[in-house]
């Protein structure tokens, strides 16, 4: 397909493409809106094919659930124990197998997810509208992909409880974001420290005596003490992702 999908830098911009094939279970990616709705496609066919189990989707709005979607959803319905398509806006006509939940204070707008939990197996996508288009096919979505039971479960709860106005931010995702950009920055730092050590052995064996063991021990450690500062950084990321 020609949709796109970017993974996010240690900065949390969308960096380097990325191909479908390449995609690592919870890592942040910025698809498009073509990209988005094919993971949601993959997940609501792996229901279909277990064919017992639950189902969260959330469309932002309604106005978004649209015929096709209404066909796909009564089947999906008609095939799994229960079905629960959450969104803001006007509630569609009810039917018998699917169940509606209106967002009443449309703090799951930005929010666009599917969410699979079967007896053998569990998926979700969830991803944050990060432009302010209105235009479905324009849409640009930060987000991630996880088979994680727990994890699952946890993203539930926080939607459940951000629709229901008990809570005011989805802060399993807020922290999985943080997790994440903090992992990316620590990889780049990593690399960087690599980068050093060659260059320190490369200059230890050519540099003669302009370059010698202590001087190597001296740039090691500088290397050292900034991982090092990364056993107190960490805790503060997250404290402060939980907070938001």
């Amino acid at each position: 397909m020609d949709a796109s999908i970017r993974e996010t830098d240690a900065s949390g911009n969308p960096g380097h493409s990325a191909l479908a094939d390449d995609l690592r279970e919870n890592t942040f990616y910025t698809f498009d809106a073509e990209a988005a709705n094919a993971v949601c496609r993959a997940i609501e066919d792996l229901a279909l094919e277990e064919a017992n189990g639950s189902l969260l989707a959330g469309f932002q709005e309604f106005a978004y659930f649209d015929e096709a979607h209404r066909e796909r959803y009564d089947q999906l319905a008609a095939t799994i124990e229960h079905v629960e398509v959450l969104a803001a806006g006007k509630t569609p006509r009810r039917t018998r197998h699917l169940k509606f939940t209106r967002d009443a204070t449309g703090a799951c707008r930005e929010f666009q997810l599917v969410l699979y939990d079967g007896h053998r197996r569990q998926a979700l996508f969830v991803g944050r509208q990060i432009n302010k288009t209105r235009a479905l096919d324009e849409r640009e979505i930060l987000g991630f992909y996880t088979f994680s039971p727990r994890l699952i479960g946890r993203i539930r709860e926080d939607v459940l409880n951000l629709a229901g106005g008990r809570c005011s931010s989805l802060r399993e995702f807020m922290r999985q974001r943080a997790i994440d950009q903090a992992a990316k920055q620590l990889k780049t730092e990593f690399s960087r420290q690599k980068e050093m050590v060659d260059t320190a052995v490369r200059r230890l064996q050519l540099d003669g005596e302009r370059y010698r063991a202590g001087n190597f021990a001296s740039d090691l450690e500088k290397g050292l003490s900034r991982l090092h500062q990364w056993k107190t950084r960490m805790p503060e990321i997250l404290a402060r992702a939980e907070r938001r």
